[in-house]
């Protein structure tokens, strides 16, 4: 029984071809698992068993310096390659900076959004509000407050968010023309200028808000004005 035990068996590595001997008690060991000394692949020894007579001249004649394999534990596994470790990290890396050079533009996306809701409540910071400029109508119309020169101006405007969600108020840009079509003056006007105090913080959903603004004079060179929307600061 200790002669079989000890018995030089041949096995073949189905990974690289290289033969090498082992022992059935260490195959036994190990519960048939051995791992190559070529390649370090892990693989059931018992099924790689080869016929060979006798088993020194055919190790010898296939891989004169083959090492003898030792058993390995059954949970082995082969190690992942240098190289395909970097390329991952590398490829994470990569996909990490672009996120956060677009963290302005892609966490806008409603599809996007998740991801960045995700990471930021793994480290702590918090997103944008959500905020779809394309969906605010705007109306207005620019008088005169009162007779007089120069006569100061009022903004009657009114903006309807048709965006799904709740936004931010927009900065308005008025922008006055001459007759040529030329800049004359631009006034921006920032959310806190014309909000009315009873209105709600964020434009909500198909909800129209109407308020006036004071203008400064633009010049008596001014005919036209165009009205504007643009991210507040």
């Amino acid at each position: 029984m200790a002669e079989a035990a000890t018995r030089k068996l041949v096995c073949a590595c189905p990974a690289c071809g290289t033969r090498f001997r082992v022992t059935e008690s260490a195959l036994a060991i190990a519960a048939g698992q051995v791992r190559c000394g070529a390649c370090l692949t892990v693989f059931d020894g018992r099924a790689a068993l080869v016929e060979s007579t006798p088993p020194e001249a055919a190790v010898a004649a296939t891989e004169p310096d083959a090492a003898e394999a030792e058993p390995a534990p059954a949970t082995a596994r082969p190690s992942v390659p240098l190289w395909a470790a970097a390329y991952v990290a590398l490829a994470i890396t990569l996909a990490v900076l672009i996120g956060l050079l677009q963290w302005p533009a892609w966490s806008q996306d409603p599809i996007l959004r998740g991801a960045y809701e995700t990471a930021c409540r793994a480290v702590g910071c918090e997103l944008p509000p959500l905020a779809a400029l394309h969906a605010v109508d705007a109306q207005s119309s620019v008088e005169a407050a009162r007779a007089g020169a120069p006569a100061p101006l009022v903004i009657d405007a009114k903006l309807t968010s048709r965006a799904p969600f709740r936004q931010p108020y927009p900065a308005l840009i008025v922008t006055f023309r001459d007759a040529g079509g030329s800049v004359v003056r631009e006034q921006r006007l920032a959310p806190r200028q014309y909000r009315p105090p009873d209105a709600l913080i964020r434009l909500a959903p198909n909800r129209a808000v109407r308020f006036t603004a004071a203008l400064e004079d633009p010049g008596a060179d001014a005919t036209t004005y165009t009205l504007s929307l643009s991210t507040p600061p």
